[in-house]
């Protein structure tokens, strides 16, 4: 991993990924991986260049849907890109792959689709709540998946987001504006095959820029 000051990319939008800089898909597709990517959101649609070293990349936002394009406006739901990924799964998991599969849906604008969105409206930020509800359902469809296609004990997994959320901290709504702990602190999962360090906790501090070296540690790559 690198940091923003050395790839260019600061911000969501107006910003592209130059093809000198070497991606995880690249390094992977490389070594015989296939690589797939299942983007929830416009703010990871290819024309940012984020599409490098992907056999497919599931972007395909159809924007004469909207009457106003903005980053945060157009989306799918989680269900949508879990669907398409599981359906790429499907032919590519025989041999070595590599898939990056984006839920937008904790994301502003809160709106979760029922039961969720009834179930947790009627207080500040239930929506929200709502939504968290939603991905975790979504995450056990997706467990349930790899169970049946006997992959989790082959596959190596990593949960993790790109930044948290501030619900009235410091008088921030959503995200993006301070650097406390509701905006930076983020969930990090790694569930190793055959369950490997099951129930590790790491104490220390982690980063996500060491995300890309770990996985290629792990596989035997360069790091």
């Amino acid at each position: 991993g690198t940091h923003p000051l050395y790839h260019g990319m600061r911000d969501n939008g107006g910003f592209y990924l130059e093809e000198n800089h070497i991606t995880l898909a690249e390094v992977l597709k490389t070594n015989g991986y296939s690589t797939g990517a299942f983007v929830g959101a416009f703010v990871l649609d290819s024309r940012w260049g984020l599409d490098q070293g992907f056999d497919y990349y599931y972007d395909n936002f159809d924007l004469t849907k909207y009457k106003t394009v903005s980053l945060d406006s157009v989306q799918r739901r989680g269900d949508e890109v879990l669907a398409e990924a599981c359906k790429w799964l499907e032919k590519n998991s025989q041999d070595k792959f590599f898939a990056w599969i984006h839920l937008y849906d904790p994301h502003t604008p809160y709106n979760p689709p029922e039961p969720y969105k009834t179930q947790y409206s009627g207080r500040r930020f239930g929506l929200y709540d709502g939504e968290i509800a939603y991905v975790d359902l979504l995450m056990g469809d997706f467990r349930s998946f790899m169970e049946e296609k006997n992959l989790m004990e082959k596959t190596l997994i990593i949960f993790t987001s790109d930044h948290g959320e501030s619900l009235g901290e410091h008088k921030e709504n959503a995200h993006g504006f301070f650097i406390y702990d509701s905006d930076i602190r983020v969930p990090l999962i790694i569930r190793f095959p055959e369950n490997k360090f099951q129930g590790s906790v790491i104490t220390n501090q982690v980063r996500s820029i060491d995300i890309m070296p770990t996985i290629l540690n792990m596989l035997g790559g360069r790091s």
